[in-house]
């Protein structure tokens, strides 16, 4: 339904805002590679990776069933290869990840090649926004860049990372946070001094509560969520901010509707599990 409905949603544009929907639309071709990528990694069974694709991007159903059918990673990367998807150049730049991984193990070599290779994408979506969908999609980059930033402040303090570890390569271009400081957020000695850094840091200023709870409970896992929802919250508010005309509508609803399938899946999960009532509404984000 999802799938179904983005894909209705691209359609619906022909002019210059449709241009930023098809972009932003079209982040679900990485998704889903990465999806696949994660799931060939864990040895996932094909028809369990297939279950957690969105074809709402330009590559459909056939296409990703077939990179989830493939026996592992490396042949689900030189299958990207050969049929130069999600491009030619992003698969080139994913493809070059493989040595990394395979002398290492450690996804994160093609994940972060991923990430590079979607930097053209980033660029073109950026050109082409109004001012408040550009500041909801820088917001986005300054959350997956802080939270690289934090978790490899935390390794590197704990001795999991050397000193010799290339911080650049970790962040994502175009955020509002520069790469100077998120460089020395990740170089941090300790928690007092990213704190410290956070705190003259130019962040988004609906991420300042979430940081400043991090700051007490040092939860990575609990800021990425609440930074989602801090994104979530300035995404719907297009609705009422953004040009009539322009591309900020549509990209709200977007941005509503993954967040009702995301609420509609927690809900599933955990009734399954038989949580509580309460817990489960703890887990939502329910936008007014």
């Amino acid at each position: 339904n999802l799938a179904r409905t983005l894909r209705e949603l691209v359609s619906w544009y022909d002019t210059a805002a449709g241009t930023v929907v098809r972009l932003v639309v079209d982040r679900w071709d990485f998704r889903n590679i990465r999806t696949v990528l994660r799931g060939h990694y864990a040895r996932v069974a094909p028809e369990d990776i297939r279950a957690a694709l969105v074809p709402a991007g330009r590559l459909g159903d056939e296409l990703l069933s077939e990179l989830a059918g493939q026996s592992g990673v490396r042949p689900a990367v030189e299958l990207m290869m050969a049929w130069g998807v999600p491009n030619r150049a992003a698969a080139r730049t994913v493809a070059e990840g493989l040595t990394e991984f395979e002398s290492t193990a450690d996804l994160r070599a093609l994940e972060e090649a991923l990430d590079r290779a979607s930097a053209p994408h980033r660029h073109r979506a950026l050109a082409h926004a109004e001012p408040e969908v550009e500041r909801v999609l820088r917001a986005e980059i300054d959350r997956t860049n802080l939270l690289s930033a934090l978790r490899l402040q935390r390794a590197r303090a704990s001795g999991e990372e050397g000193d010799a570890v290339l911080v650049a390569d970790r962040f994502l271009d175009g955020g509002s946070v520069p790469e100077p400081i998120l460089g020395s957020l990740a170089r941090a000695a300790d928690h007092a001094a990213a704190t410290a850094i956070l705190d003259q840091a130019p962040v988004p200023a609906a991420f300042r509560p979430p940081l400043q709870r991090w700051t007490t409970s040092t939860d990575i896992v609990a800021l990425g969520e609440e930074l989602d929802e801090a994104v979530i919250r300035a995404a719907t508010a297009m609705f009422v901010t953004a040009d009539p005309l322009g591309a900020g509508i549509p990209l709200a609803y977007l941005w509503a509707k993954e967040n009702e399938v995301a609420n509609l899946r927690t809900i599933g999960a955990a009734v399954a599990a038989g949580a509580p009532p309460e817990l489960i509404v703890e887990e939502l984000v329910i936008l007014s």
